[in-house]
């Protein structure tokens, strides 16, 4: 039993395709990112906030949802490269801020947050954005590839073997 559960691991795996085991391109890593940042702010302002009644789920889960869906609808509309990298970090960086604002906005209507306590929060909430956001920039290296141009096309019109004669003289001097 084992050997055949054996044979079929060594002759099925090497079909997967790469991008099935590891994908590296900039929607996935910003998806993970996404996913990463919402545990670790909720996390956060569980933390901070927890006695203050700071409801996080309602405030941003939307915020989430929505920009995993735009991330999914990029991956089918846009070839991989420069320009997909930079719609994902735009759909990125707007998620992460809308988040922090809002959170900010619904902390600070809260009568048991004071000041400190908000710092703290917007700082933490800082550092877990740029740190997402350098993992997401750094996808690019992995999505970008260099294209390799067509050989150019002689513009004189001889075999491909045929040598200049002896002073010059072209197709036209024969």
């Amino acid at each position: 039993m084992i050997g055949i559960l054996f044979a079929f691991f060594i002759i099925f795996i090497p079909l997967i395709p790469s991008s099935a085991i590891g994908q590296t391109d900039s929607v996935s890593t910003a998806r993970t990112a996404i996913e990463e940042f919402h545990a670790e702010i909720t996390k956060a302002v569980k933390i901070v906030a927890m006695n203050e009644g700071l409801m996080t789920q309602p405030v941003f889960a939307g915020k989430k949802q929505a920009a995993l869906k735009e991330l999914d609808t990029i991956r089918w509309s846009q070839e991989p490269g420069a320009r997909r990298h930079r719609r994902v970090m735009t759909i990125f960086e707007a998620y992460t801020a809308d988040v922090i604002s809002a959170i900010k906005e619904a902390s600070s209507k809260l009568p048991g947050m004071d000041a400190a306590k908000m710092d703290g929060l917007m700082s933490k909430m800082t550092i877990i954005k740029e740190k997402k956001t350098r993992v997401v920039k750094e996808s690019l290296k992995n999505e970008t590839y260099r294209k390799e141009s067509p050989k150019p096309v002689p513009s004189v019109d001889r075999p491909p073997r045929e040598k200049d004669a002896e002073g010059g003289a072209d197709i036209w001097d024969r």
